[in-house]
């Protein structure tokens, strides 16, 4: 059951002080992910510094409680995500970048790019970007001045999400 894996993810990092956290391409789905996000906030210990929630069919009901997760005291050391390839809206998208801009000094990446990287490399290219994805592109665009090479190609976004990316690139 997704639940369970989102409630035994939790549970170990009750107990386990674990820094960057793997879940991409799980079958986490929108219940789990509002799980992990609920249990990201409440966990007594900050310890995450990276988390990939990349493909775990997030929609905007996960997304929106990652995003108040984002300012909790137990994340105060998290400082890169990556959300690509989820279900979730350009509405929650945005939410996530808001949320992201509020603590902006820590949170560097929402799309799991190391800050001082000079290249997007493979890592947005065929990802099956559509306009929410290019939100999340144009916040890491914005706080990592150092990127020089954006691939985007073999990807959907419309012409919403290639305007976002564009205003990021001014």
């Amino acid at each position: 059951c997704v639940c369970v894996h989102a409630c035994s993810t939790i549970a170990l990092l009750r107990h386990v002080p674990v820094r960057e956290l793997i879940l991409c391409d799980e079958d986490v789905g929108d219940d789990g992910a509002v799980i992990l996000a609920e249990g990201f906030a409440s966990l007594s210990v900050a310890s995450l510094t990276e988390v990939d929630l990349s493909g775990i069919r997030m929609g905007d009901r996960g997304a929106m409680a990652l995003a108040q997760s984002f300012g909790a005291e137990s994340m105060r050391l998290l400082t890169r995500l990556n959300l690509l390839r989820n279900s979730f809206t350009d509405a929650s998208a945005q939410r996530l970048v808001e949320a992201a801009e509020a603590q902006r000094e820590r949170i560097r990446s929402l799309v799991g790019i190391p800050e001082g990287e000079t290249s997007t490399g493979e890592r947005l290219h065929r990802k099956e970007l559509k306009d929410a994805g290019a939100f999340l592109v144009a916040y890491d665009l914005r706080v990592n001045a150092s990127l020089t090479v954006l691939l985007l190609e073999r990807n959907s976004i419309g012409d919403k999400g290639a305007r976002v990316i564009a205003e990021a690139l001014r």
